[in-house]
């Protein structure tokens, strides 16, 4: 009984000590999201429904830590966006998908507050490869159009990570410094190549996590 009274406690002590962000651990999780967002539009006593939007993502993340408070690792996951534009005046509901594949490596460096939060900076370069399908009505059919878009995403983003437990980190990515260029190859072969400077710091750009530092 005493033994395992003493097992307890150790696996208890474990649990709510800082997370080890130390050289040789490991960081193992990722974040999941999903938004839903629909407009409508009021004219006197009618309200007409708009386009409605659904974007969603899965990012499963893996790093190590080379040294105290820094980590490398790599992000491996998919998302996407889906618009609905509702039927109206004999032309039918009309979608356009735009799923992407995303992978990208990145760095951190953590600054501990207490023992149970920490401060982080993180730089990625991410890269997306997806293909838009995007639906139109010629007056008989509906007619589906493919177009490959591909992009590059280096940027700078602050995070916060509360630890409930030593191995455990619930987090928070906010904001984004960074730019973007996107290659996009129609099916007549045509490119279109455009570049943005990113700048987002608002409540939608906020990313939840749950990682395990190992």
């Amino acid at each position: 009984m005493k033994k395992q009274l003493l097992s307890i406690a150790l696996l208890l002590a474990s649990l709510t000590s800082f997370a080890q962000l130390e050289q040789g651990k490991f960081l193992v999780g990722g974040g999941v999201g999903i938004e839903s967002s629909a407009s409508k539009f009021k004219n006197g006593s009618t309200t007409t429904d708009g386009t409605k939007n659904t974007s969603y993502y899965v990012t499963p993340t893996v790093g190590y830590f080379i040294a105290e408070n820094l980590a490398l690792g790599l992000t491996i996951g998919f998302g996407g966006n889906t618009y609905k534009t509702p039927a109206s005046g004999g032309t039918p509901e009309l979608k356009d998908k735009n799923p992407y594949f995303l992978i990208g490596p990145f760095g951190r460096y953590y600054k501990k507050f207490g023992d149970n939060f920490a401060i982080f900076g993180q730089a990625a370069l991410d890269f997306r490869f997806g293909k838009n399908k995007d639906e139109s009505y010629n007056g008989f059919n509906i007619v589906t159009t493919e177009t490959k878009v591909n992009s590059f995403n280096p940027n700078l983003r602050p995070g916060i990570v509360f630890f409930p437990y030593s191995k455990v980190g619930i987090e928070f990515l906010v904001g984004e410094i960074g730019y973007t260029h996107t290659v996009e190859k129609f099916p007549n072969d045509s490119k279109d190549r455009t570049g943005n400077l990113d700048f987002n710091f608002n409540l939608r750009s906020v990313q939840l996590g749950i990682f395990l530092y190992l």
